[in-house]
């Protein structure tokens, strides 16, 4: 985005959060740009674990994560990353990027 508004380059793909992120925290260089197209709203991207991590660990992180907003710190540092919070989503947030991926003929690994 800095190299689109300094004409270094005539455009760039960027996610949205990164764009509503640098809206609060850099308006003036967020106000030299403009925005050609949106696609459609994705999920998040995920917070994923190994398998090597041990389950108990992984559930703790997990009970962290999503109790961020009720605890004063957690809260502080979700405001500063511009988030909510986190949650506990199924495959079918992502079901529209698997489509788009069957779409061009690179199915989804699964």
């Amino acid at each position: 985005m800095q190299a689109v508004s300094e004409g270094l380059a005539d455009g760039a793909a960027v996610d949205a959060y990164v764009r509503e992120t640098l809206v609060q925290h850099q308006p003036v260089l967020a106000n030299r740009l403009r925005v050609v197209h949106r696609s459609p709203l994705f999920g998040f991207p995920p917070i994923v674990a190994g398998p090597a991590l041990a389950t108990p660990l992984r559930e703790r992180l997990r009970e962290a994560l999503v109790a961020q907003p009720d605890d004063a710190v957690g809260l502080a540092l979700l405001r500063a990353l511009n988030l909510d919070g986190f949650s506990v989503e199924g495959p079918a947030l992502y079901a529209e990027i698997a489509a788009m991926m069957a779409r061009v003929g690179r199915g989804t690994g699964a």
